[in-house]
Formats: structure tokens, sequence, C-alpha cells
């Protein structure tokens, strides 16, 4: 077995200070901020564009805000593992070997660096794809390189579940989706688990403390 692995909201609590960078950069614009339940509802990885315009931003905003937010991330702390995320990553590794890991972020690769030096995960950087925006094209080419391998990708979106129904549809069908439904995920739990229910390739997980279940019950 392949897991995939995803970082933000998965094993780091990037929820809160994304959101709060987001209030900052959308008062900056002159539009009042998400509640933080709206902007897990719609918030999505797989086409900034449209999650501009989810978000309310005007079409002529746009670019201003997203300048302004990538600003500000780049300038921001890099989020911190959330409990027991670090033991997580290692049982990964001791279980399963790093051969046998792939990390898919949409996250800035100078970020990860910085994150990855601080949290002892150095050794991992050549385990890091990071595409700008969608992942479905990583986890296609991922899963393509052994289709007789599982290769399940953990993530707590739903835009990683359908990223994962693309590749499928691709031919990479050995691929499945775990999400995640915990606090720090950027997705509320609902929208997780109403995609696992419609999804047969996809099931789910309450924590960071039950990944093991994925390689030991799948």
């Amino acid at each position: 077995m392949k897991i995939g692995l995803d970082l933000d909201g998965t094993v780091y609590d990037t929820l809160g200070p994304i959101y709060t960078l987001d209030k900052k950069v959308r008062m900056e614009c002159g539009y009042e901020p998400l509640s933080k339940e709206k902007y897990r509802r719609v918030f999505q990885s797989e086409d900034w564009h449209k999650l501009c315009i989810d978000f309310g931003i005007k079409e002529e905003d746009i670019q201003y805000y997203r300048n302004r937010l990538e600003q500000k991330i780049k300038k921001m702390e890099p989020p911190h593992l959330i409990p027991n995320g670090k033991e997580a990553m290692r049982k990964i590794e001791m279980d399963l070997g790093l051969e046998h890991l792939c990390i898919v972020t949409n996250g800035h690769i100078d970020g990860i660096k910085s994150r990855f030096k601080r949290d002892g995960f150095f050794n991992l950087l050549n385990r890091v794809r990071h595409p700008y925006e969608g992942k479905a094209d990583v986890l296609f080419e991922i899963g393509i390189e052994d289709t007789e391998t599982e290769f399940v990708y953990v993530g707590d979106l739903v835009s990683d579940g359908r990223a994962c129904a693309m590749a499928r549809d691709r031919g990479a069908v050995n691929i499945k989706f775990c999400a995640i439904t915990h606090q720090y995920a950027m997705n509320l739990p609902e929208a997780l688990h109403g995609f696992v229910e419609d999804n047969d390739f996809a099931f789910c997980i309450e924590s960071i403390n039950e990944l093991e279940q994925v390689w030991n019950n799948t």
C-alpha cells in the first residue's frame, strides 16, 4: 500500500491562522468577514478563482485580494502540527517505509521547507509534490506508477475527494480517498461525510490517531 498525505488541515493546524488572515484581507478590500462555518463550507483547493467568487469577492477585486492574501501567507509563521500529528507521520515511516509515502499539498514549497525544518521532517522533502492549484494530475501520476498497489490519499477537503475521483476516471482506479473529519479540517465534517456516502472508493477517519487504520483495515 502507498499513502498519500495532505498537510494543511490534515496534520497541520492551518484553519485558524488562514481564516484570521482572510478576515484581515477582506477588511482591507472593504468586505465583511465570513463566518468560520461559511469559510469551511465553501473552501476548496481546485479552483482559486471560483473560491474567491464563492467567498463573495467581486471580479474586479479578485486579483488584489489574492495578491494580498498570498503576501500575508508568505510572511506568516508556518502552521503548527496538530496534536499527535508528528507521531502519525512517523508511524507511516515506521510501518510502511518512506518509499510508500507521498505528500501532496497545494502549499508553497518555501513554507513547507520552513515547517519541515522546524518540525524535524526535512528528510521528507523529497516525498513532497506541491501543485499550485488542484491535485488530480499529481494523484493520477502517482496512482499509475503502480496500478497493482492500492494508493490511499488522506485529506480534509471534499475537493481532495473529487481529485481522487478525477484520477480514477482517467484510469488510476487503485486510488481511494480517506476523509479526515476532525476539528482541524478545512471543510465541515458533514460535507466530508456526504462525499463518502456518495462514493464507494471513499471512507472516513475521525482523527489523526486513527490513521494507521488506513493500512491495517483497508
